[in-house]
């Protein structure tokens, strides 16, 4: 097994013996930054990762609390209208003669 593993990386070092890397320079500079400039390119090069569950959560929260700050109205009655009574039932006075004068000639 060491023989044949010999021969193919003999062989590989044949075909690649013209093969170089150039690139060193570029590595180099991406991996150790110097300038203030290049540390800032390194800084904002990074990849981010956002937890889906807790951002997700946080946006439902926020959504819910708007929406329900936005749906409840306070039910103070309006100063102007009256109640009567009529028959042992509340109605307020405006619905009332509204109501009445559709059944009245």
């Amino acid at each position: 097994m060491t023989r044949k593993t010999d021969h193919l990386k003999h062989k590989l070092d044949e075909d690649m013996q013209h093969i170089h890397f150039s690139g060193q320079k570029d590595v180099l500079k991406r991996t150790h930054p110097e300038s203030f400039r290049d540390k800032a390119v390194a800084f904002w090069n990074k990849e981010i990762s956002i937890p889906l569950l807790p951002v997700s959560t946080v946006f439902a929260l926020v959504l819910l609390a708007v929406g329900y700050h936005e749906v409840v109205v306070p039910l103070q009655p309006d100063q102007t209208q009256k109640t009567i009574e009529v028959a042992g039932n509340t109605y307020w006075e405006n619905d009332f003669e509204r109501a009445v004068s559709r059944y009245e000639d």
